[in-house]
């Protein structure tokens, strides 16, 4: 066979390809669509409740005992998987902790520009002795204060 009869069947086929990708990403799509739109409340619960019942029936922890995964028993394996899923909850909670720091520490500094222009741009008014009450009126400590002068004592 001549090198360019070769480079035409090699084109067709990529041809051929390329038409059968489509075809398959659009069948991808219709399946998905149809996944998601057939997943309704009352079948999702029926699903729920027959996979339970089955689960149910098939004795669960002697299944596990009969792995002998992590060196034999069932109750190895739920402690190992108890352990993880606590561990994964912490790692989620201290990431969700900075992220809220950092929001906290943005909301501050934001607040502190907008501050500076206006205290600024606009002098504070003489104040007059009639507007000066004595003895000024107690202000009530914000939340955060409070809470710091209670667990201090």
């Amino acid at each position: 066979m001549k090198f360019e009869a070769l480079k035409r069947r090699v084109a067709k086929r990529e041809q051929v390809l390329e038409g059968r990708l489509l075809k398959t990403r659009e069948h991808w799509q219709d399946f998905s669509t149809t996944w998601r739109e057939s997943w309704t409340p009352l079948r999702i619960v029926m699903a729920g409740l027959i996979s339970g019942f089955v689960v149910g029936r098939s004795d669960p922890m002697r299944a596990l005992g009969k792995l002998g995964a992590f060196g034999g028993g069932g109750a190895k394996v739920l402690q190992t998987i108890t352990a993880l899923s606590g561990l994964f909850a912490s790692v989620q909670a201290s990431t969700a902790a900075d992220e809220a720091e950092h929001a906290a520490d943005k909301a501050d500094q934001t607040a502190e520009a907008a501050q500076a222009p206006q205290a600024a741009a606009a002098p504070a008014p003489p104040v007059r002795q009639e507007q000066m009450a004595w003895p000024p009126e107690p202000v009530a400590p914000r939340p955060a204060e409070a809470a710091t002068e209670l667990s201090e004592r």
